[in-house]
Formats: C-alpha cells, sequence, structure tokens
C-alpha cells in the first residue's frame, strides 16, 4: 500500500488512523468530546462520518463511546 497525502475538508487532521485491509480504514482526531471517527470503503477517497463515534483512545479495543452511546 503507497500513501499520498490528500486535502480532505474534516475540520481538524486525523490523528489516528487505522486500515482493516487495504480498502477499508477508519481515521479520527483523538479521543475527547470534541472528536469524530469516520470510515472509508474505497481506500481513503471517501470517508463517511460515523454517527456518535467520538474518536477512539486504542483502535485495538474495538469500543467508541460517547455518553449513553457505545459502538463495537
Amino acid at each position: 500500500m503507497t500513501w499520498q497525502n490528500r486535502y480532505y475538508e474534516l475540520g481538524r487532521q486525523p490523528d489516528r488512523i487505522h486500515m482493516i485491509n487495504s480498502r477499508i480504514g477508519f481515521i479520527s482526531d483523538g479521543d475527547n468530546v470534541t472528536s469524530w471517527l469516520r470510515k472509508t470503503t474505497d481506500a481513503g477517497e471517501s470517508w463517511t462520518e460515523i454517527p456518535n463515534g467520538d474518536g477512539w483512545y486504542n483502535i485495538f479495543s474495538g469500543f467508541s463511546c460517547r455518553l449513553a452511546n457505545s459502538f463495537r
């Protein structure tokens, strides 16, 4: 896999990335209440925001939580 620098209107720059395979991956800008989580299924050509997916603490934990919402 080769990485290319691209500009996306995300607000803040992501500081965490985890690719499951060459096409599917996740990015986040942190683990606080104002952070976000996005997913790609086309190798980073586009990113979809995951609702209530406010960042993550550890990409290997499998959880993203915010108040009463959690994702596994």
